[in-house]
């Protein structure tokens, strides 16, 4: 096996041919040349493997995109690299179906010709892309599997982002020395627990992590059982509890992943933990101002020379001619270097000991982050005067001034959608005026520490549970003050990295807790909730019993609110599971397009802004659940709430527009970006776009928590029939909350035993072997296989259907069973389907709105 995802696996042979069958469609199809950048954007699966060694292939670069990026940030580094081909999953199918039986006589890659690039942070205030090129990703393979001794033995886990360069240390290497590479699912990257599962269950004997994450998966009393473990990123602070070695590495972007590591001496107290001696064939140099070599023992910038040298900065020459430079060594030999802003000396073992940055740029996290980046960012909002980012207690702040009104959530939820969500300051500190230098610049040394938020006074705990809750957080914040039940631990400077200390603190103290659990709970009184429940076996609660949650206060004070803004709350009622689980990924990725659906639909006639301000009025009435607002803050149960409310309807001229279809893109794309305030804003909206001629369009948004595919297709009937002057039918008020409560009230348990029963001894669940023989047919260009049966025989398929009792989907499901038997060679087929929920007897739901 050479790599392993959640979904399977590829042996050697079946990488090399696949991605050969990849490379071939690149040259040939895609007129891919050498030396041209494309945009890899694959989830964590194994086909990014399949992608990345084709490309090599194909002597072309591989550009990784991170899917959890800003689409600003993601749409400026492929138009920057000028990529001209996006490699998606489908993509890669489509390609290797293509090429299939193909394979290339020779590769096209070449020592001085690029392999990848990595964008970073940026001091303009835009990422810089840093071209690595194969030689210099050769020396560092050779490197990494020399020093850290792998082998066709080696099982290592993939753990980092594939769009950052800590990532090669776990792709290449073991690659070239026959060993495995297991790719850790995104959903427990986080979770140092469910890491540590993947490390035992899986016979994982090595791997690379950033620093803090790596030194609190291996806190635990029980060491890690591992041959290797490799940190880097950021100053290692402890030592981690692993059976085998542990290295601590060392390394800017612009020298291809590792520049220097240290084995650790395990028992020896360190003072400063040294980041060691160069790599395989690479030399490290302390310079002065005068770019002259220091002293042993002086300080100064550490500059790294040797094969493993980045290219430069792409489209950056000035940039490239400041950061690489030549130095002038005493015997007369002049090297090229990296410049790398760091601080360093060598100790009197011999050893390069890290002491600071230079500049404003600071690692946290495992990430480089530009600071003068994030204070760009906040300029570019309206009303912002001066802005100075720092890091204190390992949390990005922002302080500002401003020239006119500014909504701090406003201007968070602009820069959450600007930067990428490691650079997101967590603190926002609003100051009257900025402290100065004598020659005028912000005095950054004089900037006040940062003031912990609350939601109004200070509420002690009242239970156990919060009060072991309030002390983590005090604990995990650095807050140096009792935490109140009722403080957010966001707000207060939490971040992903806190709440795994979070968890690592409660699970000590004796309770089951997750990242998860943190995160949506927020709130000591919150995340206690959580906690009361943990390790029990509890039955489901009833609805109504979930209803006391919910007090009269409560509801009271949720209704004069709306009242206030001139809206009316009909009717409260709580969220289905798949509801909470929306939620919960938009309080933790509140940019992320996951849960946002827009859809474009061609008007075959104008209509006028009056005409369809009535229909949306009508629409609106006949579907309550269009007028929904998610209340979550400060709630341990969220609940989904009816308002009597106007739907927004805008109307927008582009005339003038020359390539219609890309307008409509960019303005699709402009809607979805901006955040759903799932409490406070409509969750649905219409945009006409009027272009005259030919057509003019309406684009219709909504958040997937009260709508879904089902929901579009009678929406947009009953706005047809409305346009036309007909009459839709009533709705039922309530429907959608009844709706709820029957779900709420399963009997989820005897559900659960129903399906494992059932599902017993079928272990071996079928897939779709797309690598294997797959019969010709007309292919579509999104790797659908499409074919249309004649009326003929769709009669005799109806008609057999009719005889058996079963219904025409019944057929459709049966022949799929048998296309997988037939590809799997098994004889017994599990697959499972999808269906919207409305099929029940005791309501017609088929004409009705909601998720």
């Amino acid at each position: 096996i050479a790599v392993a995802d959640e979904y399977g696996s590829l042996t050697y042979e079946e990488l090399d041919r696949l991605s050969d069958e990849l490379a071939v469609s690149l040259i040939e199809d895609e007129k891919v040349k050498p030396d041209e950048f494309v945009a890899v954007r694959l989830d964590r699966e194994k086909e990014f493997f399949v992608a990345v060694t084709a490309i090599f292939k194909a002597g072309a670069a591989y550009l990784p995109i991170d899917l959890g990026s800003p689409a600003g940030r993601i749409a400026y580094m492929i138009h920057d690299s000028g990529a001209k081909l996006t490699l998606t999953k489908k993509d890669v199918l489509r390609l290797c179906l293509a090429g299939r039986g193909r394979s290339l006589s020779s590769y096209r890659c070449r020592p001085d010709g690029r392999a990848y690039m990595i964008y970073t942070s940026g001091s303009t205030g835009e990422p810089k892309g840093v071209e690595i090129p194969q030689r210099a990703l050769t020396n560092f393979v050779h490197a990494i599997r020399h020093h850290w001794g792998l082998g066709k033995h080696s099982r290592i886990a993939l753990h980092s982002n594939f769009a950052f360069d800590a990532s090669v240390e776990d792709i290449f290497p073991p690659l070239t020395a026959g060993g495995t590479v297991l790719i850790v699912p995104e959903g427990m990257r986080k979770d140092i627990y469910e890491v540590r599962d993947f490390i035992r269950k899986n016979d994982i004997n090595g791997g690379c992590y950033s620093t803090l994450f790596g030194q609190l998966l291996g806190m635990d009393e029980t060491p890690l059982d591992v041959d290797y473990f490799v940190l880097g990123g950021e100053a290692m602070t402890q030592v981690p509890n692993v059976r085998g070695k542990i290295y601590n590495t060392y390394g800017p972007t612009e020298f291809t992943v590792d520049s220097t590591y240290y084995e650790i001496e395990k028992g020896h107290g360190y003072g400063n933990i040294p980041i060691g001696r160069p790599l395989c064939n690479c030399s490290a140099y302390i310079v002065n101002e005068k770019l002259e070599l220091a002293a042993r023992g002086e300080t100064g910038e550490l500059c790294m020379a040797g094969p493993q040298l980045a290219l430069g900065y792409h489209n950056r020459p000035e940039l490239t001619k400041e950061k690489f430079t030549t130095l002038d060594l005493q015997n007369g030999e002049a090297v090229r270097i990296y410049r790398t802003g760091d601080l360093a000396r060598w100790n009197y073992d011999g050893q390069l000991e890290y002491a600071g940055r230079i500049d404003t740029q600071v690692k946290l996290r495992g990430f480089r982050v530009e600071l003068g980046e994030i204070e760009r960012c906040a300029l570019l909002f309206a009303g912002m005067s001066q802005a100075a980012a720092e890091v204190r207690k390992d949390t990005i702040c922002l302080y500002y001034t401003v020239s006119a009104d500014v909504d701090e959530e406003e201007l968070k939820t602009f820069m959450a959608g600007k930067l990428a969500d490691f650079m997101v300051p967590q603190i926002f500190i609003r100051m009257e005026e900025m402290p100065e230098t004598a020659n005028g610049k912000i005095d950054r040394k004089k900037l006040p520490e940062p003031v912990y938020r609350s939601a109004g006074e200070y509420v002690a705990p009242s239970t156990k549970e919060e009060c072991i809750v309030a002390e983590a957080m005090a604990e995990v914040l650095g807050t140096g003050e009792p935490v109140s039940v009722n403080y957010d631990f966001f707000e207060l400077g939490g971040d992903s990295i806190k709440a795994i200390r979070m968890a690592c603190f409660l699970r000590d103290k004796g309770f089951r807790v997750s990242v998860a659990d943190v995160m949506k709970g927020r709130t000591a009184e919150g995340i206690a909730a959580l906690l009361s429940h943990a390790g029990e076996e509890t039955e489901i609660q009833d609805v109504d019993d979930k209803e006391t949650v919910w007090s009269e206060e409560t509801i009271k004070a949720v209704c004069d609110r709306f009242e206030r803004s001139g809206e009316k709350v009909e009717r409260i009622y709580p969220l289905t599971p798949m509801q909470e689980g929306m939620l919960l990924e938009h309080v933790s990725r509140p940019e992320s397009f996951a849960y946002r659906i827009a859809d474009i639909y061609e008007c075959t006639r104008s209509v006028d802004e009056e005409e369809l301000r009535g229909a949306v009025d009508a629409l609106a009435k006949r579907h309550e659940t269009l007028r929904s607002a998610i209340l979550y803050s400060g709630q341990i149960e969220p609940r989904q709430a009816v308002i009597d409310r106007i739907l927004p309807v805008t109307y927008i001229d582009r005339t003038d527009a020359s390539d219609i279809f890309e307008e409509l893109m960019k303005l699709r794309t402009g809607i979805l970006e901006n955040a759903f305030d799932l409490e406070n804003k409509p969750l649905t909206q219409f945009v006409y776009v009027r272009y005259g001629k030919p057509s003019d369009y309406l684009i219709f948004v909504s958040h997937h928590i009260i709508t879904d595919g089902w929901s579009f297709d009678v929406l947009l009937k009953d706005l047809n029939a409305l346009l036309r002057g007909e009459e839709i039918s009533e709705g039922i008020p309530g429907l959608y909350e009844r709706v709820v409560r029957k779900q709420l009230s399963l009997d989820r348990d005897a559900a659960i035993n129903y399906f494992t029963g059932m599902l017993a001894g079928y272990e071996n669940y079928a897939g779709i072997p797309i690598w294997g023989e797959i019969p010709e047919k007309e292919r579509s260009k999104d790797d659908q296989f499409r074919f249309t049966l004649s009326s003929s025989d769709t009669k005799k398929l109806s008609e057999l259907c009719q005889r058996s009792g079963a219904t025409l989907a019944d057929g459709f499901n049966l022949t799929w069973g048998l296309v997988l038997k037939v590809l799997n060679r098994i004889d017994d087929v599990v697959f499972t389907t999808i269906a919207s929920g409305r099929d029940r007897s005791d309501m017609d739901l088929s004409d009705s709105v909601g998720l």
